[in-house]
């Protein structure tokens, strides 16, 4: 059975690189001048990031799949999560 969905809250910062004459000075380059993050507000990981072009149009956005257990496994000793623990023959068997 699926576990239940919960929306949200997401933190959206855009981050833009400093001018290209900067850049020049130190002997870097800019490969992405602009990006805008999606940062989920209680675990604190970017869920997703659109990315731009020096002529500011869009060029990809990335989306990650994140998922976390905020409840405590009942078959789990001491908050040990790991599945090799209960793995069929695994360690902790």
């Amino acid at each position: 059975m699926p576990e239940a969905r919960e929306l949200r809250q997401l933190y959206i910062i855009e981050a833009n690189a400093k001018s290209l004459g900067w850049h020049r000075k130190i002997g870097s380059g800019v490969t992405i001048p602009k990006r805008i993050l999606y940062i989920d507000s209680e675990g604190w990981f970017i869920t997703a990031s659109d990315q731009y072009e020096l002529e500011g149009r869009l060029w990809k956005t990335v989306a990650t799949f994140n998922t976390y257990r905020d409840r405590t496994n009942s078959r789990c000793k001491n908050g040990d999560l790991s599945l090799q623990a209960h793995a069929p023959g695994g360690v902790g068997r």
